[in-house]
């Protein structure tokens, strides 16, 4: 069944929830304010959306020409939702009997809770009979905090609910898929393959957790609800007003800092006196936590453990090799490609000025995926990107970060070699 669906037991929800026990009682009910950055992913879901469904291979035809509510679609979601048609294209490509369903709902395959409390809407799910497999593609437009797939409770529900609720579809590989392409540590699309033992086994968790949410809504209406807080908390509708965060967090400030600002007393919603209360007190909370955390990552970068974390290098960017004109890297940008360009075509990659890194690397991916036999697209695309990273360069990071041993970022390891990351061995292009 096609359309938007919202179960009380949702799997976008699923990694609170079955966290949280307590969380969707303790959330029923709440208004949750929709944030710009909300607004701009819900309209980059439709615009993808649209583009599935009409079998719209390129987006950047509906710069301009589509629109949802008065908004037009820009060429920066449109270049983001690229990766996703682009992903679902080289699928197409692989599996000539592919189908392709976008924005579809789905129940979980469960009998603790009435079917319909439970389940969620796919963003893209594939299916190919001859290779008898399944895709679950989650695309993330949120730029802020990297979605991995690793144990991603979302995914594997969404896979789940095509194991049940589908019943056409036969498959021994199920393939979980995570599309992020405007976070800054993105480099492909992230997969991971489920196989259907882990996906029975994810049932049973799922169950053990409904289970445990119905016991959580018997102890919110006696007034006895537990609350589990934690990083999952992030986003979570009642987040600014959970007792249970507020009574992990504050006791960690110091009695100086809290005397006197509230009782700290749990009350229920908190209201907009308790809300100045809080908000009066955040900067010199905010003040001690960024100078915990600051002292933590200096002592890491000293070489001093720091239990359950670990150091990583901050933001890395490409940039054009400063030591090539523009003019060399269109000369050789064009080399690259496995059949001559059309001086149109070359004229394309620096109309007034040299086009930006990315926008230029994708073109010349497009052109070569055009010109390779059926079948070796993919194998001529990595090609251009390896030839294309010797006009770059990946300036690496000045900053430094302390995550948890989790991350799945390597750790930064101060060597003499770090001081020399990004810079390759590479050819002068004519340049002296």
């Amino acid at each position: 069944m096609s359309g938007a669906h919202h179960p009380k037991y949702s799997m976008s929800n699923a990694h609170r929830f079955m966290m949280c026990a307590g969380q969707p009682a303790y959330c029923a009910g709440a208004s949750e304010i929709e944030t710009q950055h909300q607004k701009d992913g819900t309209f980059a879901h439709l615009a993808l959306h649209f583009a599935i469904l009409n079998k719209i291979t390129d987006a950047g035809y509906l710069v301009g020409t589509w629109s949802h509510e008065g908004r037009w679609l820009d060429r920066d979601t449109a270049d983001a939702i690229q990766y996703a048609l682009d992903y679902v294209q080289g699928l197409r490509a692989k599996y000539p009997d592919l189908l392709v369903h976008s924005e579809w709902s789905l129940y979980f395959p469960q009998i603790v809770v009435p079917e319909q409390d439970c389940g969620g809407t796919i963003d893209i799910w594939c299916y190919s009979a001859s290779a008898a497999r399944v895709w679950v593609v989650d695309y993330k437009h949120g730029a802020g905090d990297r979605v991995d797939i690793d144990d991603n409770k979302q995914v594997q529900g969404y896979l789940c609910c095509v194991m049940g609720d589908v019943r056409q579809v036969h498959a021994a590989t199920w393939t979980g898929v995570i599309i992020q392409p405007r976070h800054w540590a993105y480099t492909c699309a992230r997969e991971k393959i489920f196989s259907a033992v882990d996906l029975m086994d994810f049932v049973q968790d799922m169950h053990a957790a409904l289970r445990a949410c119905q016991l959580a809504a018997h102890e919110c209406s006696t007034g006895t609800l537990s609350l589990n807080p934690g990083t999952w908390c992030n986003r979570c509708p009642r987040h600014a007003e959970c007792p249970a965060v507020e009574r992990k967090v504050l006791p960690a400030i110091p009695d100086t800092v809290i005397a006197g600002a509230f009782d700290l007393a749990p009350e229920p919603p908190v209201d907009t006196g308790r809300l100045a209360a809080i908000i009066e007190l955040a900067p010199d909370a905010r003040a001690w936590f960024r100078a915990c955390e600051e002292r933590a990552r200096a002592l890491a970068l000293q070489g001093q453990h720091v239990p359950g974390h670990k150091i990583v290098p901050g933001e890395t960017r490409r940039r054009y090799r400063p030591d090539l004109p523009p003019a060399i890297i269109v000369q050789e940008a064009a080399k690259i490609l496995p059949r001559e360009p059309t001086p149109a075509e070359v004229f394309e990659f620096m109309p007034r000025r040299l086009l930006p890194l990315t926008e230029l690397e994708k073109k010349l991916i497009a052109l070569a995926r055009a010109a390779a036999p059926p079948g070796l697209e993919d194998d001529h695309a990595k090609v251009v990107r390896q030839k294309f990273a010797f006009l770059t360069l990946k300036d690496a990071g000045e900053s430094f970060h302390l995550v948890p041993e989790t991350d799945p970022r390597p750790a930064y390891v101060r060597s003499a070699s770090n001081d020399f990351a990004g810079v390759a061995p590479t050819p002068n292009f004519g340049v002296k």
